[in-house]
């Protein structure tokens, strides 16, 4: 087996280390994997080598892992043929694409507060339609969103499980990486402040500086009109909702939500090119 290879991305050897991933995927994924042979793309395969530090071989084996999982988990039929359960889980304006910033990087909130559903598969179906609903909505060569994390009225009852928390952490790490470009996490509780001050001396630099913090209540001080403002900041007001500054008056309707058409280019290549 070959061995590792770590070149950085503004490295001369970036073609060469990216032709050895996409030989390898082109000779030992693609023939097992034809349904994703679309979503195996130079772009694709770029993300996974930024996501290992340009290590073609680790970045070979997420590639492999990720297509095992999209497989097992049906991602291609979740976004295609959607399902009752999804339905139930969209009917609350829970997790939705809204919007996008001035770099045309989609918007995805996520509000726990509008918790509807019991713990079941169907909630990281909703979490995986909406990230690939993002996705959709990404005009080359944009490839990042900016998620919006909501902790408004957080409880017990629609605070998310340890469990939960976990899976959508696996999802979004091993299996879309790269793919954001900025976090703003609203109205944190405090004792989220106080575990994020002990684990960000070892939080990775680049992932750090995609972290914001936002107010959403009306303050006088400096410190919190900044907050407030980071939204209409990054994005221009008709493309953010009121509740955080800006002037859309954005309703959510989980049966017009559904209804809106949801093209993914990699499956459109993937039929191009069968």
């Amino acid at each position: 087996m070959d061995e590792p290879e770590v070149v950085n991305e503004n490295s001369v050897d970036h073609e060469a280390t990216l032709e050895k991933l996409r030989a390898r995927v082109e000779s030992e994924l693609v023939k097992d994997y034809p349904e994703d042979r679309g979503w195996l793309d130079d772009a694709c395969l770029n993300r996974y080598l930024r996501a290992r530090k340009f290590d073609w071989t680790k970045a070979f084996a997420m590639l492999e892992a990720t297509l095992r999982w999209r497989r097992e988990f049906g991602v291609v039929k979740i976004i295609t043929d959607v399902s009752d359960g999804l339905r139930k889980e969209g009917e609350a304006p829970k997790t939705y694409v809204n919007g996008k910033d001035m770099e045309g990087r989609p918007i995805m909130y996520m509000k726990p507060r509008f918790q509807n559903t019991e713990e079941s598969e169907f909630q990281m179906h909703h979490l995986v339609y909406n990230l690939e609903r993002a996705i959709s909505e990404m005009e080359p060569p944009v490839e990042k969103m900016v998620i919006v994390m909501d902790f408004k009225q957080l409880s017990r009852r629609n605070n998310p499980s340890l469990s939960t928390q976990k899976q959508t952490l696996n999802i979004l790490q091993n299996h879309y990486p790269e793919r954001l470009g900025m976090a703003i996490l609203v109205d944190a509780p405090p004792l989220f402040h106080a575990l994020y001050k002990v684990i960000r001396p070892f939080v990775d630099p680049v992932t750090r500086s995609k972290i914001a913090w936002m107010k959403s209540s009306p303050s006088t001080s400096s410190t919190n009109i900044q907050h407030q403002n980071i939204l209409t900041e990054i994005a221009s007001s008709d493309q953010v909702e009121s509740e955080y500054g800006g002037s859309s008056n954005f309703f959510y309707d989980g049966e017009a939500y559904f209804a809106a058409p949801l093209v993914l280019r990699y499956l459109t290549n993937a039929e191009s090119k069968n």
